[in-house]
């Protein structure tokens, strides 16, 4: 570091510490020269107070501030409760679906108990005692005709190649 750099940096830092050090006795004294009731003048670094027109200008300017501040919290205050009304009948709708599925799930019950009686019924009637049982003689009758017919092509086949009609 330099030495002007060092010089520099001193300087500004003995210039914070004495700068707050007068501005804190410059309050006290003059808090302790009001208190005794003496007039203290004003200083030529301190800001001249604000006149009266500046001090009712931002006064108006407050007073705006605070209006528009009231239209907004009036304005969320309107949307919470139209939230809060929105929240309540979805709750409600929510509800209504819910106690929907649950009679819809008892009547589908129903309809399947009805339909198991019924096919039960029909197998009385119709004579067939298990269903399975009756599934697996189809499929094995199914499985010899392929077998049979499968024997007759080819015993037909041989017989027309013996015969001449169809080439060897």
């Amino acid at each position: 570091m330099s030495p002007g750099r060092l010089t520099g940096s001193v300087v500004g830092v003995l210039d914070t510490l004495l700068g707050g050090y007068i501005e804190l006795f410059a309050r006290v004294a003059r808090q302790l020269a009001h208190l005794l009731g003496v007039p203290v003048p004003r200083l030529p670094w301190e800001p001249e107070p604000p006149t009266i027109d500046q001090r009712l200008a931002r006064l108006e300017e407050a007073k705006t501030a605070l209006a528009e501040s009231l239209a907004a919290i009036e304005d969320l205050q309107r949307q919470a409760e139209e939230s809060k009304r929105d929240h309540a009948r979805a709750r409600m709708e929510l509800a209504a679906t819910i106690a929907s599925k649950d009679d819809a799930e008892r009547k589908l019950e129903a309809i399947k108990r009805l339909m198991d009686q019924d096919i039960e019924a029909f197998q009385t009637v119709a004579g067939v005692a298990n269903i399975r049982k009756e599934r697996m003689i189809g499929f094995g009758s199914g499985i010899a005709a392929s077998v049979i017919a499968s024997l007759l092509w080819a015993l037909g086949t041989f017989a027309l190649k013996r015969l001449g009609v169809l080439p060897a």
